[in-house]
């Protein structure tokens, strides 16, 4: 992928459909739910294709490598986290992108950990984040239609140990946390705190 070529291979057969060329090196790539629309990402570029046909759908500049992404909205929206702890959402239908800034400066800290994963529930229209100073958070997304909406951090979790990779369940009511140590099932209660 340093290349920035995506080949496209048949899951039966392994036969190669098609080459993709993305600008520059990828570092992300994601597949909608319908594994129709394939998201690739760079350290400028976002590009959306159809797999099908391999027609690039859409293009972005973005100002900060992306580090993660997730659909969300029955894949009608893209959420991307990037580098500079912001997440960008795009509408996959007009191309629109929103840009919710600074998801963490409202929670006072020093040096905010850059976004590093995200895990999006249609059930409960909440996403977690794992930041890189081994940080979980969640967020419920309301409304995405609303410019105005924010994604609002219910939940906000910093762990002692490296956090590799945080998987909610439908509704996000338990969280599963890998760490290089042990993998921690977490229960969130009522009041959006964890138990063990």
């Amino acid at each position: 992928m340093a290349s920035g070529k995506i080949i496209i291979y048949d899951q039966a057969t392994c036969r190669q459909l098609r080459t993709l060329k993305h600008q520059e090196a990828v570092g992300v790539l994601k597949f909608d739910n319908a594994a129709g629309t394939l998201v690739s990402t760079g350290a400028s570029l976002v590009y959306v294709w159809d797999v099908t046909s391999g027609t690039q759908l859409w293009g972005f500049n973005i100002p900060n490598q992306c580090l993660s992404l997730v659909f969300a909205d029955q894949d009608r929206l893209l959420l991307g986290a990037l580098g500079n702890s912001c997440v960008t959402i795009w509408d996959m239908a007009t191309g629109i992108v929103r840009e919710i800034a600074g998801w963490t400066e409202d929670l006072s800290l020093i040096s905010p950990g850059r976004v590093i994963s995200l895990h999006f529930d249609n059930a409960s229209d909440t996403v977690i984040s794992l930041d890189d100073s081994n940080r979980v958070m969640i967020h419920h997304c309301t409304d995405f239609t609303e410019t105005s909406e924010e994604l609002k951090p219910s939940l906000d979790q910093e762990f002692s140990e490296a956090i590799g990779q945080v998987l909610g369940n439908t509704g996000h009511t338990r969280l599963l946390v890998s760490s290089s140590l042990k993998d921690t099932p977490w229960t969130i209660s009522s009041t959006d705190s964890l138990i063990t």
